[in-house]
């Protein structure tokens, strides 16, 4: 009985032991809980006047305004205080985008770009609605169907719709104005265009990165040398936005056997991607040039400056863009998206894309320069003037001066034939010489 009267006791010490380390736990567990929902509250309690300023607008502003669009124009807002790329897409504008990566669109086949104050039509797609109708690279697309365009997202988004319907195009070209109307289709853009130029060299455009540009680049290569061999390459991404990350690599393992490609880093530098080259019965060891200018960016300039970090080629042109960030897209259950900046790329050496610096190229070549558009109409008015000659003249030079004022004259694309795309284009010329020289 002794025994077994200290052996409750044992037991009914341990049992308190554990109530009180039960009790100690769940009371630390609240506490944590209380910590956490206080630390919470506190980074959400904006929240709270969100709400209110919705409500007030809804109640009290002087023009009734539906919901849905005051809580699109926040969340356009709160992504624009993050950087230049993330940003909010409606389900049309998410469609469009993955669309256009893909390769495929109902549209009118016509890029857009856009300036500080204006859209302008970057390029159009040979044979397509926007060509067809009239449109022109460098016009300045002012309204769709009547209404002002002000957003590239928004016009991309109305330059969609159902096959077979049309739709109409107010165009700013120099000083004058004209209406087009185009007819949308499926129009399915290759990414890759190649021709030979003197000396047996190979011309090759990548416009942008989009699914099969490395498939592309491979069969436009080996259509160019049934013809006969090459000498080399010039790689021409002069105006490339970007697009696929895969296909960008691609692009560089095609000219590389071995090493480091691309890393890309996340949040506090944490690894995210490693691509590197991998040998191949397809690798080219052409003697390389690339071009590039202001409108090369992000995928671009992965494939410009891995290349130039590997001595594999030099480029040739102006500096790049400048876009060293990785965009992930992230879908909502209503379809819409939220376009995000997740990571930067590191190129071979280490270094980064400088954001807005871009890439220095090996040999800087400019191209011959004209009056921006907004431009051109503000000097005729001022050649018109009243003032004495003199004035006038000296007025005009200043004027022409301004390198703010102008912009380069856009390359001859590649229906030009190769003579003449030479002869117009220095920086084409320069790389044909540089290549030749190697």
């Amino acid at each position: 009985m002794a025994v077994a009267t200290v052996s409750g006791r044992r037991l009914a010490g341990a049992a308190l032991a554990v109530s009180v380390a039960l009790a100690t736990g769940l009371w630390a567990g609240a506490a944590a809980v209380q910590a956490a929902q206080a630390a919470t509250g506190a980074r959400y309690r904006g929240l709270e006047a969100f709400a209110e300023a919705l409500h007030t607008i809804e109640q009290r502003h002087v023009t009734e305004v539906p919901t849905s669009m005051l809580i699109e124009g926040a969340l356009r807002g709160m992504t624009n205080t993050l950087d230049a790329h993330s940003t909010f897409l409606t389900v049309e504008e998410r469609t469009a985008l993955q669309d256009h990566t893909e390769g495929g669109d109902t549209g009118v086949g016509a890029r857009l770009a856009h300036t500080d104050v204006q859209i302008i039509i970057d390029s159009v797609v040979p044979a397509g609605p926007a060509d067809l109708a009239g449109a022109r690279p460098g016009d300045v697309l002012v309204a769709i169907d009547g209404q002002p365009v002000r957003h590239i997202a928004q016009a991309e988004a109305a330059l969609r719709g159902p096959r077979d319907t049309a739709v109409s195009l107010r165009l700013r070209r120099g000083d004058a104005e004209l209406e087009v109307s185009a007819v949308r289709d499926t129009v399915l853009e290759r990414s890759v265009q190649a021709d030979r130029l003197p000396g047996d060299v190979a011309h090759v455009h990548i416009d942008a990165f989009r699914r099969r540009t490395g498939t592309e680049l491979h069969e436009q290569l080996a259509a160019l040398e049934s013809a006969g061999p090459i000498t080399g390459i010039i790689l021409d991404l002069r105006g490339n936005p970007g697009g696929l990350l895969d296909e960008a690599v691609l692009v560089v393992d095609a000219f590389v056997e071995t090493g480091a490609i691309l890393e890309v880093r996340g949040q506090a530098g944490r690894l995210l991607e490693n691509h590197a080259a991998t040998p191949g019965p397809g690798d080219r060891s052409d003697p390389l040039v690339v071009l590039v200018d202001e409108r090369s960016a992000s995928a671009a300039e992965i494939v410009a400056g891995a290349l130039q970090d590997l001595g594999r080629a030099q480029l040739v042109g102006r500096p790049t863009y400048g876009k060293g960030s990785v965009q992930k897209l992230f879908l909502f259950e209503d379809g819409s998206g939220l376009k995000l900046t997740i990571a930067r790329y590191h190129l071979p050496s280490g270094r980064g894309i400088p954001d807005r610096d871009g890439l220095t190229p090996d040999h800087r070549v400019e191209a011959p320069r004209r009056p921006r558009a907004e431009a051109s109409g503000f000097r005729t008015r001022l050649a018109t003037t009243a003032l004495a000659p003199p004035d006038r003249d000296a007025l005009l030079a200043a004027f022409d001066a301004l390198d703010e004022l102008t912009e380069p004259v856009p390359s001859p694309g590649m229906e030009v034939p190769p003579s003449e795309r030479l002869a117009r284009d220095p920086v084409l010329s320069a790389a044909l010489s540089a290549l030749q020289e190697r």
